[in-house]
């Protein structure tokens, strides 16, 4: 089951790409791809969308992000974020300053720092 949504996936995310680099965005822009929940694929005896139990392969979701020219390509970071990281980081790639919760992860993508927070 994992295999295939996986390669579901790439399959869709490299028509997307393909599309994007087709059109010059590759060289100026940025792609976020991320998920606003993980997908159950048999662990716990669940496949799909079920109860919104706090198992691991539900909130650990990904954050994938490729900056323009393929700058820092491969870096993994392993730092912790959380879900209200996306605005202000999304904030600070267009400019604009940081409001409410959540913090700047861009210091994370070219390892100027290890976190965006302790814990």
């Amino acid at each position: 089951t994992f295999a295939s949504v996986v390669t579901k996936l790439d399959a869709e995310l490299g028509a997307a790409f393909e599309l994007l680099r087709a059109r010059g965005l590759d060289k100026f822009a940025t792609w976020v791809v991320t998920s606003n929940y993980g997908q159950a694929l048999g662990e716990h005896g669940i496949v799909g969308p079920h109860r919104p139990w706090l198992y691991s392969e539900l909130v650990h979701v990904p954050l994938i992000v490729r900056l323009p020219n393929a700058e820092q390509a491969g870096r993994r970071v392993s730092g912790f974020t959380q879900p209200p990281d996306l605005a202000p980081t999304l904030r600070a790639l267009l400019g604009l300053p940081h409001e409410g919760d959540g913090h700047n992860l861009l210091p994370l993508m070219p390892g100027e720092a290890e976190s965006a927070r302790e814990c």
